[in-house]
């Protein structure tokens, strides 16, 4: 990433600023590989993705917690979490090291490998009118669908192993503790009807139905009011709609995906 980044914003944007050329990165730990079944598998997997961006010389990174899976964390998980990164920082020594895979040929294959495929990538949107064009024809979107159904074909199939979920798979579930707190669900529920009731619902039945007509719109002349669907939300938002109700009318003009 940070060799393409570098080698656009010098070739293809003419930056002369040697600052332009840094790359700043966040990187996260993946939250698909994090697996429901035998969930302490999870710690894992996410202490192995977290060492890979230590690695790569990322500038921040967060760790999900193991239970991501299953629930919103509880507070042990967070800390967990945390003590991931805490312990490769403190006890391998790999971040007092600029680059510790600095000569490695596979990494150095590799690196060139993704570049090349990046750039061919690139080219291929560039043919293709663009980003705004590619996004307006729908190609990230079926590039998207593509890739994460193939993914998991090869999981069903048994081409990908994931331990714990299609190989090594033990009958008995793994206790884990779960965030499970039913007097905050209770207190959600009461606050939300509460305001409910004191909105001008009929101020609010008409933004939902204006914006409800926009989505239709929308969906039906795709990009020519493209424009005109963020102005219904904020007016629809403020005549005090829960996100729930926004999300409604978008699911059921525009489907799931």
């Amino acid at each position: 990433m940070r060799r393409v980044w570098a080698k656009v914003n010098r070739e293809r944007f003419g930056c002369k600023n040697p600052r332009s050329l840094h790359l700043r990165m966040h990187s996260q730990t993946s939250g698909v590989t994090l697996t429901a079944q035998q969930p302490l598998n999870n710690v894992v997997r996410t202490t192995l993705e977290t060492l890979g961006a230590v690695l790569s010389g990322t500038n921040s990174i967060q760790t999900n917690s193991y239970l991501e899976a299953l629930s919103t964390p509880t507070e042990e998980s967070h800390i967990l979490a945390l003590r991931t990164q805490q312990i490769i920082l403190h006890e391998t020594n790999i971040p007092n090291v600029s680059d510790p895979l600095a000569g490695s040929y596979y990494v150095e294959w590799l690196t060139s490998k993704m570049e090349e495929e990046i750039f061919r990538v690139i080219e291929q949107i560039d043919k293709m009118g663009g980003f705004v064009k590619c996004w307006e024809s729908g190609w990230f979107k079926e590039e998207i669908t593509k890739s994460a159904y193939e993914w998991r074909e090869k999981i069903d199939r048994g081409e990908k192993i994931i331990v714990g979920l299609n190989k090594y798979v033990t009958e008995k579930e793994q206790k884990v503790p779960v965030f499970k707190y039913p007097e905050i669900e209770e207190e959600a529920l009461r606050r939300l009807k509460e305001y409910k009731e004191k909105r001008d619902n009929e101020k609010l039945k008409g933004a939902l139905q204006r914006l409800r007509e926009i989505a239709v719109l929308v969906n039906e002349t795709w990009p020519e009011h493209s424009g005109e669907l963020m102005p219904a939300v904020i007016e629809a938002a403020k005549a005090e709609a829960t996100l729930g109700e926004l999300q409604g009318i978008l699911r059921e003009v525009f489907g799931w995906a």
